[in-house]
C-alpha cells in the first residue's frame, strides 16, 4: 500500500509539476522535475498499469495548464460556461492529449526492466510529436523558452531535436532512480552527454548570434495593439499610427479590415455593396493616407459568395496609395473556432460547434513584398504555434516573420502568454526576427535567439516601435524541415525489426 500512495504521490506531484512549467515560463525546470517523476513512478508496473498511469497524468497536466480553455470553449461555442457543452469538449481534449503520456509511460516502463533502450523510447515521443495530430501543437521544447542556451538547437532539428534530449535525460534519470543504479558507466553518461552539448552548442551559438545582430540589415516596424472587436478600434489605430516616428511598415491585428471581394484592388475600390464587401461595413478611410505602408488584417471572398462565404483569412499588404500591393491567406484554420475537425464527413459537426460562416484554406507559401524589396513571411492567429507555416514561408524567401493575431476569444492573460511561449520558438527554428501584432496580446518583438526584445502586456492598449533584423539565411531545420523525427522513426522501425527477427 505505501508504494501504492508513492507511485501515486510522484505522479500527482509530476504532472502538476511539469503543469507549473506551462503557468510560469520561469519554472523551466518545474518540467525536469515533472518527467523524472512520471518515469520514476511507473518503472517496475505492467505496461498496463503503467499506460493508465500515464494517461492519468497528462489529464490532470493538460486540466491544470489548460485551466483557462472552458472559458475560451464558451466564447467559441456561443454557450454558457456552466453548460455542460464547453466541458465536455475540454475533457475531450485534454484526453486526447493525454493519451501520448499514456504511451510513453507504457514504453517507460518496458525501459526500466530494460526491455528498450531508452534512447528508443526517447524516438517514441518525438514520433509522438511529429504525427499525433494535437489541438495545441505544444512539445516539452516549449516548456524551456526560458532557459535559452537549451533551445538553441532547435535551428538544426526544431523543437523535436530539443525534447529528443529533454526526455533522453529525464527517463534516465527517473529509470536509475527506480533502479538505484548510479554507476558511472560510458552508456549512462550519453544522456547527461547530450544535455551538455546542447547546452555548449547554446551559450556558443548565442555569443556568435549576438556579437552579429548590429551587423544585419533592419526594417523599422510600428506595431499597434488594439482589440478590433470594438467600433472605435480603427480609429484608436490610426491615432496610435499617427504618434509614431517615421516608419517601413506599420502593422494592425487580424481582422481589422472587413471582408471583401478578391476582385477588389485598393481601398479606393471599396463600397457599401455586396458585391465588393460583406457586412459589418467597416471605416476602412481610417487605413488610409498613412504615408507609410500598412499589412492589416481582413478577410476575403469570392466573387458570388453568399454571407455565410466561404471567406479566406487574410493579411492584406497596402502601399501608400491604399493599393493592395499583396494579399496572404491563412493556410493553417484553427480546429473548433474555425472548423470542426471531420465537419467534411459530418457535415452537423460545424452546425453543432455553432460555426455560422464556412472558412477557406489558403495554398501559398509565398512572402509579401514590402516597400524596399523586403520579403514578410505572413503568419495569422494560429499559424504562429504551427512550425510547419514558418518554416515553409522562410524557404520562400521571407527575410521577417509577422504575424497577425486577433485573440479576443483568449480573455485570460495565462491563455495569451501560451501563445506567445509556442510562437517563440519559430524565431529560433529559422533564425528569423518574429513580430507579433495582436489585438489583445502579446503584440512584441522577438529576436533571432528567442529573445523578448519589447512588447505591450495582454489586454491593454499600446504600440511600440522596432528596428527588426533582416535575415536571408537558412537553418539546417529549415533546409531539411522533420529529418530529426522521421529518422527517429526509421530507428524505431529498425528495432522492431531486430526484436521480431527469429
Amino acid at each position: 500500500m505505501l508504494l501504492i500512495f508513492l507511485r501515486g504521490t510522484a505522479i500527482l506531484l509530476g504532472a502538476l509539476a511539469l503543469a507549473a512549467s506551462w503557468l510560469y515560463v520561469q519554472a523551466f525546470a518545474a518540467a525536469w522535475l515533472g518527467m523524472i517523476l512520471l518515469f520514476a513512478a511507473v518503472a517496475g508496473l505492467s505496461r498496463r498499469k503503467a499506460f493508465a498511469a500515464g494517461f492519468l497524468f497528462g489529464l490532470i497536466y493538460m486540466i491544470v495548464a489548460l485551466q483557462w480553455a472552458p472559458h475560451m470553449l464558451a466564447i467559441t461555442l456561443d454557450c454558457d460556461e456552466q453548460l455542460l457543452k464547453p466541458w465536455l469538449v475540454f475533457v475531450a481534449i485534454a484526453a486526447w492529449e493525454a493519451i501520448p503520456f499514456a504511451v510513453i509511460s507504457s514504453v517507460a516502463a518496458s525501459a526500466a526492466e530494460r526491455a528498450i533502450p531508452c534512447w528508443a523510447c526517447a524516438s517514441g515521443w518525438i514520433v509522438m510529436e511529429r504525427f499525433w495530430p494535437r489541438v495545441f501543437p505544444w512539445s516539452f521544447a516549449h516548456t524551456q523558452i526560458d532557459f535559452p542556451p537549451m533551445v538553441q538547437a532547435a535551428e538544426l532539428g526544431g523543437m523535436y531535436l530539443v525534447s529528443f534530449v529533454f526526455v533522453y535525460a529525464c527517463l534516465d534519470i527517473g529509470v536509475r532512480m527506480s533502479r538505484k543504479d548510479f554507476a558511472a558507466r560510458l552508456v549512462t553518461c550519453v544522456p547527461l552527454l547530450l544535455v551538455v552539448l546542447c547546452l555548449t552548442f547554446g551559450w556558443f551559438r548565442l555569443a556568435s548570434l549576438n556579437a552579429s545582430l548590429d551587423r544585419k540589415e533592419t526594417i523599422r516596424v510600428g506595431v499597434v495593439q488594439v482589440d478590433p472587436s470594438y467600433v472605435d478600434s480603427m480609429k484608436k489605430m490610426r491615432v496610435a499610427s499617427e504618434q509614431f516616428p517615421p516608419v517601413d511598415l506599420l502593422v494592425w491585428p487580424e481582422s481589422t479590415l472587413g471582408s471583401y471581394s478578391s476582385a477588389v484592388a485598393g481601398l479606393n475600390d471599396i463600397r457599401k455593396d455586396i458585391k465588393v464587401a460583406h457586412m459589418p461595413f467597416l471605416d476602412w478611410k481610417q487605413a488610409r493616407g498613412l504615408n507609410t505602408w500598412l499589412l492589416v488584417g481582413g478577410k476575403t471572398f469570392e466573387p458570388g459568395a453568399g454571407a455565410a462565404g466561404p471567406y479566406y483569412q487574410t493579411a492584406y499588404l497596402i502601399d501608400t496609395e491604399g493599393v493592395f500591393r499583396g494579399r496572404y491567406h491563412k493556410r493553417e484554420l484553427m480546429p473548433i473556432g474555425e472548423y470542426m475537425p471531420l465537419e467534411q464527413t459530418y457535415p452537423e459537426l460545424h452546425d453543432w460547434a455553432q460555426l455560422s460562416k464556412q472558412a477557406a484554406w489558403g495554398t501559398s507559401d509565398a512572402p509579401l513584398q514590402a516597400s524596399g524589396g523586403v520579403r514578410i513571411g505572413a503568419l495569422l492567429c494560429y499559424e504562429d504555434i504551427v512550425a510547419e507555416m514558418s518554416r515553409r514561408s522562410v524557404a520562400n524567401g521571407a527575410e521577417l516573420l509577422v504575424s497577425l493575431i486577433n485573440a479576443s476569444a483568449f480573455e485570460d492573460s495565462l491563455a495569451l502568454n501560451q501563445h506567445l511561449r509556442l510562437a517563440t520558438l519559430r524565431s529560433v527554428e529559422n533564425r528569423r526576427t518574429l513580430i507579433r501584432c495582436s489585438g489583445t496580446g502579446v503584440s512584441c518583438c522577438i529576436d533571432l535567439t528567442g529573445k523578448l526584445v519589447t512588447h505591450v502586456p495582454p489586454n491593454t492598449e499600446g504600440q511600440f516601435v522596432v528596428e527588426a533584423q533582416l535575415n536571408k539565411g537558412r537553418t539546417i531545420y529549415n533546409r531539411f524541415g522533420y529529418l530529426f523525427p522521421h529518422l527517429a522513426a526509421v530507428a524505431l522501425g529498425v528495432l522492431a525489426l531486430k526484436t521480431c527477427r527469429p
